[in-house]
């Protein structure tokens, strides 16, 4: 494991690798040493480094943006399985309801045994449960797409923040 060492940039707390850190300090002390002379030094030091605190944010931002993502992603595909698992529970049920409101030889037998009401309410409560389910599952759907969206429209807006580290 590589050694880890924290620091302040724009009073923003940061952890970088040592590597990164001896760069990033090479830099800066470099920038000072260039700036020495220039009356608006500090300035010019601290927009410099607010601007690298700022890019370092957008990369943190950017990698939790990408997780998440994929996580969203993944959860589309599922939901989408499910979704259609749900339809057609939902399209069965209500095709048991629609057997037991038409004429049919099963409608003949319920009628004579007196259980015709209670085979279409027990029909009807599973039509109505699998419609819930069906709805469930939809809204979940369209929650993890719409995520995806603005997930997709903020890495987009991120760009080729590392780049511009760098």
């Amino acid at each position: 494991m590589n050694e880890i060492k924290k620091c302040s940039l724009s009073g923003v707390g940061f952890t970088f690798e040592k590597v990164a850190y001896s760069r990033l300090d090479d830099y800066l002390n470099s920038l000072k040493e260039a700036y020495k002379n220039s009356a608006d030094c500090d300035e010019i030091l601290a927009d410099i480094e607010a601007r690298i605190a700022e890019l370092e944010e957008q990369v943190r931002r950017k990698k939790h943006v990408q997780s998440q993502l994929a996580h969203f992603k993944a959860e589309v595909g599922r939901l989408s399985r499910l979704e259609e698992s749900r339809r057609n529970e939902l399209i069965l049920e209500n095709a048991d309801v629609a057997r037991l409101q038409r004429i049919s030889p099963a409608l003949i037998l319920y009628t004579l045994t007196g259980k015709k009401a209670e085979m279409l309410a027990k029909e009807e409560a599973e039509a109505l449960a699998a419609a819930a389910r069906y709805e469930t599952v939809k809204g979940d759907l369209e929650y993890a797409e719409s995520r995806v969206q603005s997930l997709s429209f903020e890495l987009r807006r991120l760009g080729n923040c590392e780049r511009k580290l760098e």
